[in-house]
């Protein structure tokens, strides 16, 4: 065999292979069913948030979760301060790896009542977990707060 063939051969096992591989990890060019899912999930939580509706939050949260109880306090105490308004400005489904996935989201916190409070964009790594069939919050890890001037 000459050098010029194995080479096409290696080439051409070369390409084929990076050509499949997006259809062999099951990546698509749209949502996946778990991302729509998440992202679902997600929206109603927020929407949750924004409703002050803490008993409609908790039921998204994984009831084995670690930090369940911690998180639930948290929630509590975002919707006591009703001076606060938040806007999701990023959503990013991240990977599916059973039975968890991970989401990455922006949040913009605003003050709007007396209480002195200092206008954020928080950037939160998000874990959900399967309880049965559904997807719920398991944790969260916080990335990082810019703080915001008034104007922002």
């Amino acid at each position: 065999m000459s050098n010029t063939s194995v080479f096409t051969k290696r080439l051409f096992v070369l390409l084929l292979t990076f050509l499949l591989a997006p259809i062999s990890l099951g990546v698509s060019a749209g949502e996946s069913g778990t991302e729509k899912r998440i992202r679902a999930l997600f929206d109603k939580a927020d929407a949750a948030v924004a409703s002050e509706d803490l008993d409609k939050l908790v039921t998204l949260i994984h009831p084995d979760a670690p930090n369940a109880e911690k998180t639930r306090q948290r929630f509590a105490q975002i919707l006591e301060d009703r001076e606060l308004e938040e806007e999701v400005i990023g959503f990013h489904f991240l990977a599916e790896d059973l039975p968890y996935a991970f989401a990455r989201a922006q949040v913009k916190w605003t003050g709007k009542g007396k209480e002195p409070f200092r206008d954020n964009i928080t950037d939160t790594l998000y874990i959900f977990k399967k309880d049965g069939t559904e997807w719920k919050l398991w944790g969260e890890v916080p990335l990082g707060v810019m703080l915001l001037d008034k104007s922002s």
